[in-house]
């Protein structure tokens, strides 16, 4: 059976570009797939509902470490957010 042998010359100035420029071609064709690609879109009110949810529950695990008055103060905050929203949502 015939050998076959690639000229080195064959490899470095054929093949080894064609590899090159077919790696950027799907290099370019990934960013451009994440650039056109829909973010899914936030709630604002879902957010910000969470937000407000996460800081009370860090203010009442962590409510030990403030004075009495510091606490007091911040769970009126809440608690009066909660209501407004309510009224608001109604």
């Amino acid at each position: 059976m015939a050998e076959v042998t690639l000229d080195p010359a064959i490899r470095s100035w054929v093949l080894l570009p064609i590899t090159f420029v077919m790696l950027l071609i799907g290099l370019l064709r990934h960013l451009v797939m994440q650039l056109t690609k829909a973010e899914p879109k936030v709630d604002a009110d879902a957010a910000r509902e969470a937000q407000t949810v996460a800081r009370a529950a860090r203010l009442r695990a962590n409510g030990v470490f403030l004075p009495a008055a510091g606490y007091a103060a911040r769970k009126a905050y809440f608690a009066h957010k909660v209501r407004v929203r309510v009224r608001v949502r109604v």
